[in-house]
């Protein structure tokens, strides 16, 4: 096994290779960087902490962000499930999150023009959710700005009828129900619903 400080070392390299053209670099270091992210020390506590990941959290979600833009890493599940584990573990600021979200939303609103990728759609809505809880713990301000990114995405699921995508589309729901008032926006959506 690696140990911690030279992981540690390695790491800015690794979030640089997020950004190669090459899809099978890019998967790799995304790879790498989840993988990093499981492991666990005796007693079962997490090696890497945020405090690990702060000083280039916003170079690598930047970066894989633009790995998903890249041709054929559109719905590159090993991209997405590093998005997952990274907002799992880091400290999710306003200068994150909300790039983030926007990020997560256009990737959403991508997908929902035509479901392919089951594994994929899976990691994209956990780090919705994820997103969504570790943001709104720190600050609850953001609650409106996830809802008024995600509300349009979600009503279109709805809508539309897009049935594999109905579990996700709830839990969000029913997770953004739970950090607030019921405003009128989920009026409409109720609506649909009913």
């Amino acid at each position: 096994p690696i140990s911690k400080p030279i992981a540690l070392a390695l790491l800015p390299d690794v979030v640089r290779f997020l950004n190669a053209e090459a899809n099978v670099v890019h998967s790799y270091a995304a790879s790498c960087i989840e993988k990093l992210l499981l492991v666990k020390d005796e007693g079962a506590r997490p090696r890497y902490t945020s405090s690990d990941i702060s000083p280039f959290l916003l170079v690598l979600m930047t970066n894989v962000f633009s790995a998903l833009q890249k041709p054929e890493s559109e719905e590159n599940q090993y991209v997405m499930k590093c998005i997952m584990r990274v907002l799992g573990v880091a400290e999710i600021s306003r200068e994150v999150a909300l790039p983030c979200i926007n990020g997560l939303t256009t990737v959403l609103n991508r997908v929902c023009e035509n479901p392919k990728n089951p594994v994929f759609n899976h990691y994209l809505f956990e780090s919705v959710a994820v997103l969504i809880r570790r943001a709104s713990e720190k600050d609850p301000s953001l609650i409106s700005a996830f809802e008024a990114s995600l509300f349009p995405c979600l009503q279109f699921i709805l809508a539309r009828d897009i049935n594999e995508f109905f579990p996700y589309a709830f839990q969000l729901l029913a997770q953004l129900v739970e950090l607030t008032l019921v405003p009128d926006n989920y009026v409409e959506i109720f609506k649909i619903l009913l």
